[in-house]
């Protein structure tokens, strides 16, 4: 007997041009994969040998910290200007530079304008303004700078 059969055979047909350009595409990826891979470990290498210690960051608040205490001391102790560690000249010297200190200057500036603005004189003339006058001049009469304070 014979009998007839249909075997229903699933997949599909690509040229041999294509399966070379489509076999040649996962060459390429693989060895791009492997050079990233490569170039990784390099770097790596290279940051271990570099940096093989603790790396410690300065951080700027840190001396604007020091700096704060330092310059406190110096008032209550009446010292001279010279006396000011070398970190804290380069952090004025950016607070100036930078702008900051403009910026404080004029916002100090618009409060004291606004509080004068909203200010009513009495009408018994008894009005009074003071001004605090110990950071014009020092506390010490024999200090060598006597206008920078």
């Amino acid at each position: 007997e014979m009998r007839s059969s249909f075997v229903l055979e699933s997949g599909f047909y690509i040229t041999s041009f294509s399966a070379t350009i489509f076999i040649a595409g996962f060459a390429a990826l693989g060895l791009l994969l492997i050079t990233l891979l490569v170039s990784m470990a390099m770097m790596l290498q290279s940051c271990q040998n570099n940096n093989a210690g603790i790396i410690e960051l300065r951080n700027i608040n840190d001396d604007y910290s020091y700096c704060k205490i330092q310059s406190l001391h110096a008032k209550l102790n009446n010292l001279e200007q010279h006396n000011v560690p070398n970190i804290c000249k380069d952090l004025a010297i950016q607070y100036i530079k930078g702008g900051h200190y403009a910026r404080d200057l004029d916002l100090t500036k618009s409060v004291i304008e606004d509080y004068f603005n909203g200010v009513k004189p009495s009408d018994d003339g008894f009005d009074v303004v003071l001004i605090d006058i110990d950071g014009i001049f020092p506390w010490n009469p024999n200090s060598s700078n006597l206008f920078q304070r």
